[in-house]
């Protein structure tokens, strides 16, 4: 089984920004957020069928950038997307297992920044996210569990704003 597809969720609802929109030096964020991870099980070997799962959780992203200017600034951020996990029955026999899931990124990224006043910017980021997944599947049938890591880039971006 792979992880066919991780919806990078754009964390800047909680985003804690300390350079002044008119000036440039190193800032902090973080964010909250929904992460959500989708299964592919369409090519297992024994027909493997996911009978229930909790796939949002919360993300969490904390970082910090430099600020080059009042329009452009480069960024490095850490993010958690949460456990989620998965019930799955095997078509062939009917054994059930458990898969967890974690992920987590490191991303690099440029943010943009525009001020529509003194008091609001938008901001907007593009940039890259090293994803590492492991994965823990856990079942009563010797031949159903494992464990497994994956690394992968993705990329990103978000739009945003600061009051």
């Amino acid at each position: 089984m792979t992880i066919k597809k991780l919806a990078i969720t754009a964390l800047t609802l909680a985003a804690i920004n300390v350079a002044h929109a008119d000036d440039s030096g190193f800032y902090v964020r973080g964010g909250l957020g929904q992460a959500h991870t989708t299964l592919d099980t369409s090519n297992t070997v024994h027909a493997t069928y996911i009978t229930g799962d909790q796939v949002n959780k919360l993300g969490v992203e904390l970082g910090g950038g430099y600020r080059f200017n009042q329009y452009v600034g480069a960024e490095l951020s850490y993010v958690n997307f949460g456990k989620p996990h998965y019930n799955l029955t095997r078509g062939a026999t009917g054994e059930t297992s458990v898969m967890y899931v974690k992920n987590s990124a490191l991303v690099a990224a440029v943010r943009g920044f525009y001020p529509v006043n003194e008091n609001f910017t938008l901001t907007g980021r593009v940039g890259a996210a090293f994803v590492r997944t492991a994965l823990d599947r856990q079942s009563d049938s010797p031949d159903d569990a494992y464990t497994g890591k994956d690394n992968q880039v993705h990329a990103t971006y978000g739009i945003g704003g600061m009051y």
